[in-house]
C-alpha cells in the first residue's frame, strides 16, 4: 500500500512538470509583419528625358490671294526635365489617379526651304523652338504585385513655343514670334514602390497641341506688315525617367 502511494505520487509529478516548466515559458514571439505596399496618396516628383517630334509650318496665302509658296516639315529633339504632382486612390489591384506636370527643354528642329513669291529662289529658314511643356492628365493603373504598377494616362497638354524666320541677305524679313499651343495627350507607363514612400517610375507620351498661327495680322510676332503669316504645328513623342515621394502612405500587415 505504502509502495502504491510513493508510485502515485511519482506519476503525478511526472505528469504536471513538463506542463508548469511550459507555464513558465516566455510567449513565443509572432514573425514581423510583410508590408503590402498600398498606392492610395498624393505625391510630388522630379524627372528627366528626352522628346523627339515633328513641326508643320504652312503659310498662308499671299495677301494678293495668290499661294504662299511654303510648307515645311522637320524634325524636333532634345532634352527635358521638370516638376510633377498627383493623387491616386487604390481599390483592390485597381490605381485612379490625377496628375499634372511641367517641364522646361530645349526641343527644336530647323529647315531651309526656297520661297517660291519672287522667283528668285531666295532661302527661307523656319526654326521651331519648345520652351516648356505641361500636362494635365488622369491615369489608370493595375498593381499587378504589391508594388508594382502599369497604367495608362490622358488629358489636356500645352506647349510654350518661339518661331523664327528668316530670308537669307534679307534683314528686314527676318521675325521672331512666341505662342502657347494646346492639344492633348496620351500614353503609358510604369511605377515601382521602394518603400517609405518612395517610388521610380518610367513613362512614354504623345503630346499633339494642333497649329497656332504666329506673324502676320493679329499674330504674335511680325515680319513685315504685309506678311501673311503661318500655322504652326507640333507633336512630340516623350520618354521621361523620374522618381516621386508619396505623402499618406499607407501600408498594410500581413502576416
Amino acid at each position: 500500500m505504502k509502495n502504491l502511494a510513493i508510485g502515485s505520487v511519482a506519476l503525478v509529478a511526472m505528469l504536471g512538470g513538463p506542463a508548469a516548466f511550459a507555464a513558465d515559458m516566455p510567449a513565443r514571439p509572432l514573425p514581423p509583419p510583410v508590408i503590402v505596399a498600398n498606392w492610395t496618396g498624393c505625391y510630388v516628383g522630379l524627372f528627366i528625358g528626352t522628346a523627339s517630334g515633328k513641326a508643320k509650318v504652312d503659310r498662308y496665302a499671299n495677301p494678293d490671294g495668290t499661294n504662299g509658296g511654303e510648307d515645311a516639315n522637320y524634325n524636333l529633339s532634345g532634352m527635358l526635365g521638370g516638376a510633377d504632382a498627383g493623387c491616386d486612390y487604390q481599390v483592390g489591384a485597381w490605381v485612379f489617379g490625377i496628375l499634372g506636370d511641367w517641364s522646361v527643354t530645349n526641343k527644336d528642329g530647323q529647315q531651309i526651304d526656297v520661297i517660291t513669291k519672287t522667283g528668285l529662289g531666295t532661302p527661307v529658314i523656319d526654326q521651331t523652338h519648345e520652351r516648356w511643356i505641361a500636362t494635365a492628365r488622369a491615369r489608370l493603373g493595375y498593381a499587378i504585385t504589391d508594388k508594382w504598377l502599369w497604367y495608362v494616362t490622358g488629358g489636356g497638354a500645352w506647349i510654350s513655343a518661339q518661331q523664327s524666320k528668316w530670308v537669307q541677305g534679307v534683314p528686314q524679313l527676318t521675325g521672331i514670334g512666341t505662342n502657347t499651343l494646346s492639344g492633348w495627350t496620351a500614353g503609358l507607363g510604369t511605377e515601382y514602390m521602394l518603400g517609405y514612400g518612395w517610388s521610380i517610375k518610367s513613362e512614354f507620351l504623345y503630346v499633339d497641341v494642333g497649329s497656332k498661327q504666329f506673324f502676320g495680322p493679329g499674330a504674335n510676332g511680325t515680319l513685315v506688315p504685309s506678311y501673311p503669316g503661318q500655322d504652326v504645328k507640333i507633336k512630340d513623342y516623350i520618354f521621361t525617367f523620374g522618381m516621386n515621394y508619396r505623402f499618406g502612405w499607407v501600408g498594410g500587415a500581413r502576416y
